[in-house]
């Protein structure tokens, strides 16, 4: 294999392959990346998990072939390497030569062969959609996806697709997060639901870009989903087990509704929780009023107080939260003015947008002590 490549393109690809690159591999052979001088030059790694490819990277190829190298000593090898082409050579026994320069490097490979490639799918039967709508569909989202993997599917988010949209859905136990895109163009028969893992909804929102023009396809399989860009294409399985039915925890009913600016609630709870430790479950207490809250929080450390004045309709409350949850739900809702819907000191809070019906977060409160 003979090819001369820019430095900074193959570095672009190898930054975005390189998070398929396993910790702690079960086989040598995954701590490494596939280089494929083919047709065309692209990367690939695989953690039999989560596979990421390239698309093709402008080269210049003068023998076709393959070998796998250790993604980190090779990816920090290009990063180093001065800017400009760079050639790189691999003969019969897997020995590459890397130059750059004046600098080079002979580094050992494996045999391209024995790489483990993830099973692309067939290109027909996908779904589109804009890359940065969904980008921003995966960011309002991810916050919920559960880390304790005693219940598996809640590692991942529930991607629904029903009435011509694609609903993201993620639970960990204590909240909930929904999102669905504004106009998918699907056929509004076509019904679906898939768990996809959050490592590949979180590789997606990292390099999607935020503009309106890029689109992005997704293809289903039995047990795998398979994610297509302009210039990636990731491979994952699916996550099995029953997701929870969201649908019917998301009600209507409210004894008091609360209609307030964002920003406002997201400071003072932000400030109400300055006095908390980080390994202390403490909440801060919501008094709802006539026409302000009060949030406050008492710690070993001190106490906090701060108001925020509310459009405020039915029964006086005092309720609390786990500050983080309404925190990371208020910062990726982009509305300035927020409704928030209660039934009790100890049922749900529902908070949506008081001008947007696309995106909704259900969390839990605590026990006031």
């Amino acid at each position: 294999m003979k090819f001369i490549v820019d430095r900074n393109k193959l570095l672009e690809s190898l930054n975005v392959v390189s998070h398929a690159v396993p910790a702690s591999p079960s086989q040598a052979i995954l701590q490494c990346v596939l280089i494929k001088a083919g047709e065309s030059l692209r990367v690939y790694a695989n953690d039999l998990e989560l596979g990421i490819e390239s698309a093709d990277i402008e080269a210049e190829i003068a023998e076709t072939g393959s070998v796998a190298i250790e993604a980190r000593i090779f990816l920090d090898i290009v990063r180093k390497m001065p800017m400009g082409p760079m050639r790189i050579t691999t003969d019969d026994q897997n020995m590459t030569l890397i130059k750059g320069g004046r600098s080079e490097f002979k580094v050992v490979g494996q045999p391209g062969d024995q790489f483990p490639l993830p099973a692309k799918m067939d290109s027909d039967d996908g779904f589109s959609l804009n890359a940065g709508e969904f980008k921003e569909m995966i960011r309002q989202t991810i916050i919920s996806v559960a880390v304790d993997q005693t219940k598996a599917v809640l590692t991942g988010e529930l991607i629904q697709i029903k009435d011509g949209k694609i609903h993201l859905v993620s639970v960990d136990g204590f909240r909930i997060s929904y999102r669905q895109s504004k106009d998918s163009g699907i056929d509004p028969a076509v019904k679906k639901s898939v768990v996809a893992p959050a490592k590949i909804l979180t590789e997606l929102m990292r390099i999607l870009p935020s503009d309106g023009e890029t689109k992005i396809t997704f293809y289903l399989k039995e047990s795998n989903i398979m994610f297509q860009t302009d210039k990636y294409t990731l491979i994952s399985r699916l996550l099995d087990g029953e997701f929870i039915r969201y649908n019917q925890i998301f009600t209507e009913d409210c004894d008091t509704r609360v209609e307030i600016d964002r920003q406002e609630l997201l400071l003072c709870v932000d400030r109400a929780s300055l006095l908390m430790r980080e390994n202390k479950n403490t909440p801060v207490k919501l008094s709802i009023g006539q026409d302000t809250i009060v949030i406050t929080s008492n710690t070993e450390s001190g106490s906090a107080y701060d108001e925020c004045a509310a459009k405020i309709d039915g029964s006086p409350l005092d309720i609390a939260f786990n500050p983080k949850y309404l925190l990371d739900c208020l910062r990726v809702i982009e509305n300035e003015t927020v409704i928030l819907s209660f039934t009790g000191a100890l049922s749900p809070c529902i908070i949506k947008a008081a001008d947007n019906e696309f995106y909704k977060y259900l969390v839990l409160p605590l026990r006031i002590r």
